[in-house]
């Protein structure tokens, strides 16, 4: 099957990708944390290889940063 007979594939709403809240102010703090997003540095490093699941959790957090 050639990349030509491929089709694509429509996520569904609750399959969409969580978006960054990276605001482009990247500038971490002496605790490790962006004053911009307020994720910590290996919260920004691990973003695009985290689930859904574990972007929400971070989304959570820093809400209470």
């Amino acid at each position: 099957m050639g990349l030509s007979s491929a089709k694509s594939v429509e996520l569904e709403p609750s399959m969409e990708m969580v978006k960054s809240p990276c605001n482009g102010i990247c500038t971490l703090d002496i605790t490790d944390t962006c004053r911009g997003c307020l994720r910590t540095g290996e919260e920004i490093s691990k973003w695009y290889v985290m689930s859904n699941q574990e972007k929400l959790e971070v989304l959570n957090k820093i809400t209470d940063r």
